[in-house]
Order: structure tokens, then C-alpha cells, then sequence
């Protein structure tokens, strides 16, 4: 697709709830796949920082879970 809608789609609030329904694991799969099949620097670019929060996702849920067994 063109590349520019793909850019605004990741960087839109309809993307959030995607990644809110996949979870971080599978939307860093989506994330990776997509980066790899577009040549635009741009896109790269925006993958690699969505890459970058998703991780950051990444490290708060297992924060959380680490806690919760803590108490379990």
C-alpha cells in the first residue's frame, strides 16, 4: 500500500486499540513485518519508534506480572 496512509495508520488512535486487542508481542511481530516490506525511510523510522514504545510496553507488563507473583 502507499506508504504514507500505512505512516498516518501507525501513528492514528485506531492503531493503539489494535495493539490493545493483539497485545504487544503480536503487534511487535505486525510492527517488524511491516518495517521490513517498505523500503521509505520514513516508514522505517516510525516503525522503529513504535518498536521502541512497544517495548517499553513490553517492560511495564512484565513489571506488573513480576509484582503480581510476588504476592501470589
Amino acid at each position: 500500500g502507499n506508504p504514507k496512509k500505512v505512516i498516518d495508520y501507525l501513528q492514528s488512535p485506531e492503531f493503539i486499540e489494535l495493539v490493545m486487542i493483539l497485545g504487544v508481542d503480536l503487534s511487535k511481530k505486525l510492527v517488524t513485518l511491516i518495517r521490513d516490506s517498505y523500503q521509505d525511510e520514513e516508514m522505517k523510522q516510525v516503525a522503529n519508534k513504535i518498536m521502541e514504545e512497544l517495548d517499553g510496553y513490553s517492560d511495564i507488563e512484565e513489571s506488573k506480572a513480576m509484582k503480581n507473583r510476588t504476592f501470589l
